[in-house]
This record gives structure tokens, sequence and C-alpha cells, in this order.
């Protein structure tokens, strides 16, 4: 009997490197090793930007697997389990906020920021909760908060239609071209403050689909090794759904965000995980 399932994932190079061989051949239903016989899953990808991904995670439970932001999966923990395997939770790899205008100092950064407008990739993004945990920290618990597509983010920068970007994904290796700067990483506050990995994606299986858990979790780890042995293999189809990068940005990407966490979070990407849920719990995001 042939069985199809859904993948929600997003075009970014560091999904595309990840999924890409368990797309392209399926997985087996059950163990090898069981000696029973095993149906062949067959994965239909479904491509969108995080921020939808989250949403239909969180607005009926739409993808029986998808990738979301690790945000939305805390709030999502009633429909879905998190699967060890296929996140994004790294270091030195988190949110950057970015400034039209290069600031003199972090109180005219502060000043700035309770008075303009702040573009992000969606309200239920991870980097917005860091964003926002950062803003509260420093006393702004109201920011001017505007949603926009994460690729239009810079580009709203450039034509001076906001002041402070929030930006992920490939954006880290574009924002220079922008004449945008930098004035503070999220990613590194996270770590300062916790001394633990930034948890940014994770891949969520819906309840109904729990008896394939441990068989998906499995096939994720191959397809990641199969991609680090087989690059260039995967490479026309990573390539392909890239949003205009670079050869050298894509393979910056797939670095960055792919690590061995990507494989099994460990004790150490359970606990970011499971602190951020916590910090999560009570903040009101307007």
């Amino acid at each position: 009997m042939k069985r199809n399932i859904t993948l929600g994932l997003s075009p970014c190079p560091n999904d595309t490197y990840i999924f890409h061989h368990l797309i392209k051949e399926g997985f087996a239903e059950s163990s090898a090793t069981s000696g029973t016989a095993v149906n062949r899953i067959t994965v239909n990808p479904f491509f969108a930007d995080v921020e939808e991904l989250n949403r239909r995670a969180l607005n009926g439970s739409e993808l029986p697997v998808t990738k979301v932001s690790c945000f939305a999966a805390a709030l999502a923990s009633e429909h879905y389990e998190i699967l060890p395997s296929g996140g994004a939770l790294g270091h030195n790899c988190g949110p950057l906020l970015v400034s039209r205008q290069k600031l003199s100092s972090q109180d005219e950064l502060l000043d700035r920021l309770r008075c303009s407008r702040i573009l992000i990739p969606g309200k239920t993004t991870t980097a917005h909760l860091l964003l926002r945990l950062f803003l509260k920290e420093h006393g702004i618990e109201h920011p001017l908060i505007e949603e926009a597509l994460y690729s239009d983010i810079l580009p709203s920068l450039k034509r001076a239609d906001a002041d402070f970007g929030l930006i992920i994904h490939e954006e880290r290796f574009t924002y220079p071209s922008y004449g945008v700067d930098a004035p503070v990483d999220l990613g590194q506050w996270w770590e300062s403050q916790t001394g633990l990995p930034i948890p940014l994606g994770c891949i969520l299986v819906r309840r109904d689909h729990l008896d394939l858990f441990d068989a998906l979790d499995r096939a994720i780890c191959e397809s990641i090794d199969h991609a680090k042995a087989h690059l260039e293999e995967a490479w026309p189809f990573i390539k392909s759904h890239a949003q205009a990068l670079e050869d050298t940005a894509i393979r910056s990407h797939i670095d960055l965000y792919v690590t061995d966490y990507s494989r099994t979070p460990r004790e150490k990407g359970k606990a970011a995980f499971a602190l951020l849920r916590e910090k999560a719990v009570g903040l009101v995001l307007d």
C-alpha cells in the first residue's frame, strides 16, 4: 500500500539541503531490520515562507509534517510533537536588527526604537520573539511593529519606508549591500544571556501521524548525511529554490544553519527550546 505525506518547508538553502534526499527517495514506514514488510512513504513538498508555515500550523494544523519557527512550535504543542532532527539550532546564527542609519550609541538606538517602525518577518517567528525579549529588557513594551515578507525588509529600508528591520535567512549575508547598519545581533544577545544555542526552527509532526515519528526522524538524519556526502547531487535542487543567491552565499547559509544540532538537539538544544518556551509564556505580542 502506497502512502503519501505532505512536508511543509521553506525554500531556504538549509531546508532544501536537509530534505532533498528525503523528498527524492521517500522513506520506509517501519524499520528495515524488523523483519516485516514495510510501506514506502512518498514525501510531497509544500514550499512557503516560514511565517506562512507557522500560521498553517497554528490555524487548523493543516500540514501533517512541517518546518516552523521554534516560537510557533511552542504555541502549537496541542496538535504537534517536535521531531528531534531537521531543525535550525546553532551558534552565531541569530536574527539581526538592522538600522537605515548608523547610530552613535546604544542610548540613541533605544530612543529611536521607542518611536520608530520596525519591520519584522512575521509575528510568530522566533526572530520576533527574540526582538521583543530584547526590547522588554530595555523597557520597551509596545514597539511599533509592522509585518513584512522577509525578503522585502531590506528593500524597504533602502527606500526609507522604515527605519529598522529584523532580518533572517540569507539576509544575514546580503544586508551590507543595502547600505544598512546592524547594531544588534539578537543571536549573540540570546547566547550571552543564556549560554545556550539559538533555537530558530524545528520540524513538527501532527499527532495523527505519530506512527511515522521514529521512521521520519531516522530518514531525516539519513537525508542530512546524504547531502553532506553528495552535495553535488542536491545542489541543483538547492539552487533552484534559493532567493537569487550566489553560490558562496548559499554555501555559507547551509554551513551556518545546518549544524550537528540538525541531527539531534542533544541536551543543550532541548534546554534552549525549553527556555525559549518559558520566556514566551505571558509575553503579550501587540
